[in-house]
């Protein structure tokens, strides 16, 4: 899965216009996350067509950035998402970006960015998260 940010002037109505460049090339924006810092704002989007999302963004003048993300389910139960990122750091890899994707029976999806996709992967995998 791919992870899609973009950086935004940090005021009214940069938001609105970066949904309206996904909804008029037909995108539907999955999950995101974002946040303003001073003058300038970071909006993370997962979409159902991150090649469509890229190339429509780019063609209006944002500067998209692709990222490898894995999709990591956990148990919804205190203790989990801790059991999870200390699976992850004993073996040395950093936790990068971490948001919810969504929610399926007893179990929550997560959106894992990190600094070793490959070993992350590996790690995840064997641990029962993917």
């Amino acid at each position: 899965m791919k992870e899609i940010r973009v950086q935004l002037k940090n005021k009214p109505g940069e938001l609105a216009k970066l949904c309206e460049t996904l909804e008029r090339s037909g995108v539907n924006i999955i999950t995101l996350f974002g946040g303003g810092f001073d003058r300038w704002g970071v909006v993370y989007l997962i979409t159902d067509d991150e090649n469509t999302a890229y190339n429509a963004l780019l063609k209006k003048g944002y500067q998209p950035e692709l990222f490898d993300v894995i999709v990591a389910r956990i148990e919804d139960k205190p203790g989990s998402l801790r059991k999870m990122a200390y699976a992850l750091a004993e073996n040395g890899i950093n936790i990068e970006a971490l948001y919810l994707l969504d929610r399926v029976g007893d179990f929550v999806r997560l959106v894992v960015k990190v600094d070793d996709h490959e070993k992350a992967k590996e790690v995840l995998e064997r641990e029962g998260y993917i």
